[in-house]
């Protein structure tokens, strides 16, 4: 039985459609940013960095904000400074999920990415 305000099926389909081509870390969220389903190696990064991966749900919820506000898509710095891309899931205007695709460091790496060691 699908507890989700959207069809869940088809929204992993794309997920997992998008997140196989491109081989980006792509998660599916819930109206209040918590993930539902992750594709990808979502956490390599957040432990190289020994990162705080729970400071991200308030950063997709947010993004998802953005993206119904600007029409669609959109593209933002979350924590940290690395980029993600989201796209609303909309029901009456109202955003009952998200696809977030990221992080991405859209930069070359700087001294600090250089020289932690793994």
């Amino acid at each position: 039985m699908n507890t989700y305000p959207f069809d869940y099926e088809k929204a992993c389909f794309v997920l997992d459609s998008y997140g196989e081509s491109t081989g980006l870390t792509c998660r599916l969220i819930d109206q209040y940013g918590k993930t539902i389903t992750i594709i990808g190696n979502h956490d390599e990064i957040y432990q190289k960095l020994r990162l705080n991966v729970d400071k991200n749900s308030e950063s997709f919820i947010y993004g998802a904000n953005q993206a119904s506000i600007f029409g669609g898509s959109y593209v933002y710095f979350g924590p940290y400074g690395l980029v993600y891309f989201t796209t609303p899931l909309l029901s009456d205007e109202t955003i009952v999920g998200a696809f977030v695709v990221g992080p991405v460091l859209m930069t070359k790496p700087d001294n600090f990415f250089c020289t932690i060691k793994y």
